[in-house]
């Protein structure tokens, strides 16, 4: 998020600068002066500049998102849905996983891509599972699931490889 905030920063001075360019040069510097100075310490005139200026000088979401698409694109990228496990944005596939099984009394569920669910049924029980969560274990923290996170953290939202078989429930 923060790159983000100094993405659309760097835009948004951009856009500024643009705009005090195209101003007359007699004028530039007092309005610029006057959008620096706090509200409570302009003068009169500098009240009148940027109340006259500001709006030009000021640039909205998606004004920037239409002037800058690489800012376009990381707002897209942020809003899309997240696997549970990984962290991963979320592909065409997508499996919702309890974190306390249903059988263990659980009702939240949890998006999460394919792969990434059958890894975490793999590796624990739905009675492990259910303790982890009543416990405030995070499952990511277990030795078998960090190795797998490192492993596909650079693999796009719809890689799949073959799971090794379930354990039983217990």
């Amino acid at each position: 998020r923060k790159a983000l905030a100094d993405q659309a920063a760097v835009a948004r001075k951009k856009h500024v600068a643009g705009r005090l360019a195209k101003l007359p040069k007699a004028i530039r510097e007092d309005v610029r002066k006057a959008l620096a100075a706090g509200k409570a310490g302009r003068s009169e005139v500098e009240r009148y500049l940027a109340g006259k200026f500001g709006p030009l000088l000021t640039i909205d979401d998606a004004t920037l998102k239409k002037l800058e698409p690489a800012y376009a694109k990381a707002i897209a990228e942020t809003d899309k849905p997240r696997c549970w496990l990984c962290g991963r944005t979320l592909g065409r596939r997508v499996e919702w996983h309890h974190p306390v099984p249903k059988s263990r009394g659980g009702r939240r569920t949890e998006p999460v891509h394919p792969i990434c669910h059958r890894t975490l049924h793999a590796h624990f029980t739905n009675h492990e599972l259910a303790r982890m969560e009543r416990d405030g274990v995070d499952v990511r923290k277990a030795e078998a699931i960090a190795a797998f996170l490192t492993f596909i953290a650079g693999k796009p939202p719809d890689f799949h490889a073959p799971t090794r078989k379930r354990r039983r429930d217990g």
